[in-house]
C-alpha cells in the first residue's frame, strides 16, 4: 500500500513538471514536428529523433524529453495520411490502415477512414497510457527487489543463452563469457556507480 502512495506522489510530481508552460510549449513543438515528419512515407520515429537529437543536447532534460515524447507519440497517427490517401504505409504501424483506409479513400470516403483511424489512435493511446501507468505500480517493487543474487541469475542466464546461440563457435563463446560476467558485475544496476 505504501508503494501505491509513493507512486501517486511521484505521478503528481510528474504532472506538475509536464504541465509547466515551458514543457507544454516543447511538447506542442514536438507534436508539430512529429506530424510533419510522420506525414512523409519512410520517415519514422527514428528519423525524427535523429533530426531533433542535436538540439536536445543543450536543453534542460525535462524540456528535451517533452520534445522527444511529443515527436514520437504522434508519428503513428501522422502515418495515417499517407496510408489512407496514397496507399503507402509510412511505417510498420500503419500497414493495416492501408488495407482498410485506402479502398475507402478510392470510394470517396477518405474523411471517414481518417476519422476512424484518428479515433482508434486516440483511444488506443489513452488506454495504453492507463495500462502502463497501472503496470508501473506492479513492476516497481519487482524491479527494486533485484539484488545481487537475482543479477547473478540474470548474468548466468545471459551467458547460457550466449553459449546456446553461438553453438558451432563454442570456443569464441567460452572466451566471451568471462568478459560478460566481469562487465555485468562492474556496475551497480540502480545507481551506475562502480563497486568498491
Amino acid at each position: 500500500m505504501e508503494s501505491v502512495i509513493t507512486a501517486w506522489g511521484a505521478l503528481g510530481a510528474a504532472f506538475d513538471l509536464i504541465f509547466h508552460p515551458t514543457q507544454l510549449a516543447y511538447l506542442a513543438g514536438g507534436v508539430l514536428l512529429g506530424l510533419s515528419v510522420g506525414v512523409f512515407p519512410g520517415l519514422g520515429g527514428i528519423a525524427g529523433l535523429s533530426l531533433v537529437l542535436p538540439f536536445v543536447y543543450g536543453m534542460d532534460p525535462i524540456s528535451g524529453l517533452a520534445l522527444m515524447v511529443g515527436l514520437v507519440a504522434v508519428i503513428p497517427t501522422s502515418d495515417t495520411f499517407s496510408s489512407v490517401l496514397m496507399g503507402i504505409p509510412g511505417s510498420s504501424a500503419s500497414q493495416a490502415t492501408v488495407l482498410d483506409g485506402f479502398p475507402l479513400a478510392k470510394m470517396g470516403q477518405a474523411a471517414r477512414a481518417l476519422s476512424a483511424a484518428f479515433t482508434a489512435s486516440l483511444f488506443g493511446g489513452l488506454f495504453g497510457a492507463l495500462v502502463l501507468t497501472a503496470f508501473v505500480l506492479v513492476a516497481r517493487p519487482v524491479v527494486l527487489a533485484f539484488g545481487l543474487p537475482e543479477m547473478l541469475m540474470v548474468t548466468v542466464l545471459a551467458c547460457r543463452w550466449w553459449r546456446f546461440w553461438r553453438g558451432a563457435f563454442l570456443s569464441r563463446g567460452s572466451l566471451q563469457q568471462p568478459w560478460a560476467s566481469w562487465w555485468a558485475r562492474s556496475e551497480r544496476p540502480a545507481l551506475g556507480v562502480p563497486r568498491a
